[in-house]
């Protein structure tokens, strides 16, 4: 059976949708950093089609590689995002941790935004830092250590009971959701 044109684009196209549908599955459930070490950010942009200038992209990859990145005795909680002054992103990072050293939020964000220009060509730059020693900057990280209680009571005041309890964990969409999860999770056992 000899295929038309037609039927030819309609495979190569649903192939291309398979791959980069099965390459954001694979970014979602082991992160970022891992990918990019298995098959090369050059390969993660060119089959997504990402603009690595466009400051929503940054944030998505950043968020990502929070999200998946594992600290001695640190756990993210959750994350919030707020515009910066010079037009970038600001990610917030909640996190618990059972160390007592003073300056653990510091330390947080220098190490987040050290590895993260080990896998990124856009700089990420803490917060705390002045705008203009962070030119071309558009995504900055700050960290916040909390208890339990007060991830509890953050929680509260943000989402309602109806919306807390329509929240599939089976299939979270998102940071927040995900991190919801766990908690929930955690609280069962």
């Amino acid at each position: 059976m000899r295929m038309t044109i037609k039927d030819n684009i309609r495979r190569i196209l649903k192939e291309e949708t398979s791959i980069q549908t099965k390459l954001k599955n694979k970014i979602d459930s082991i992160g970022i950093r891992n990918v990019i070490k298995l098959i090369g950010l050059d390969t993660i942009v060119k089959t997504l089609d990402l603009d690595l200038n466009d400051v929503d992209t940054q944030l998505m990859l950043v968020k990502n590689f929070i999200y998946h990145t594992r600290l001695r005795d640190i756990e993210v909680s959750f994350l919030e995002v707020k515009n910066s002054a010079s037009g970038g992103k600001i990610i917030k990072v909640y996190f618990t941790t059972e160390s007592n050293a003073g300056n653990i939020e510091s330390f947080y964000g220098r190490v987040l935004c050290e590895e993260s220009e080990e896998l990124f060509p856009f700089r990420v730059v803490p917060s705390w830092e002045p705008v203009f020693a962070s030119r071309n900057a558009k995504i900055f990280i700050n960290t916040e250590k909390i208890k339990d209680d007060e991830e509890e009571s953050e929680l509260n005041e943000k989402w309602s009971e109806k919306y807390k309890k329509s929240i599939n964990c089976n299939n979270p969409k998102g940071f927040s959701q995900k991190a919801h999860c766990a908690g929930r999770k955690k609280r069962t056992k």
